[in-house]
C-alpha cells in the first residue's frame, strides 16, 4: 500500500506582528496565506493551527511578548523568498521556526521555550552570556 502524500498551501503562523495587513500582502504575493494568531491559541498544537486534524490541546494562561512566526508547508525555495521579502518589508520577529514532523504536536508555548533553549545555546558557544 502507498503513502498518499497532501499537498498543503504555505501558510505562515504568526504570533505578535506589528502590521499584520503588511504581512498579509507580503505572503500574498508570493501566494502563501497568513493566520494570525491570538493569545487564546497559545495552547493549541502547531499542527492544529496549521489546519491539520487532532485534539487542539489545554488552553494556557497568558501569551508571552515574543513575536513568533511559523513557516507551515513552505518549500526551501520559497522559505527564502519569504524570508528575504520580510527583510525587505522590515517585517520582525523575536523568533522564527518551520513546521516539523516533531514540533507539530506542540503548543506554540512548547516551541517557544525550545527555540529560547536554543538561542542560548548558541549565544552560550558564541561566548555570550
Amino acid at each position: 500500500m502507498k503513502a498518499r502524500v497532501v499537498r498543503r498551501a504555505p501558510l505562515a503562523l504568526a504570533y505578535g506582528c506589528a502590521d499584520d495587513e503588511r504581512l498579509r500582502e507580503v505572503f500574498a504575493a508570493m501566494g502563501a496565506q497568513v493566520r494570525v494568531l491570538k493569545s487564546e491559541d497559545w495552547g493549541t498544537r502547531l499542527g492544529v493551527l496549521a489546519g491539520e486534524a487532532g485534539p487542539a490541546g489545554e488552553a494556557e494562561a497568558a501569551a508571552p511578548q515574543p513575536s513568533v512566526l511559523v513557516f507551515a508547508y513552505f518549500t526551501d525555495a520559497l522559505l527564502d523568498k519569504a524570508l528575504a521579502a520580510l527583510r525587505t518589508a522590515q517585517l520582525a520577529f523575536d523568533y522564527k521556526a518551520a513546521l516539523t514532523p516533531t514540533n507539530r504536536t506542540w503548543t506554540l508555548q512548547m516551541l517557544l521555550e525550545e527555540l529560547k533553549r536554543e538561542r542560548a545555546h548558541i549565544e552560550t558557544q558564541r561566548g555570550r552570556p
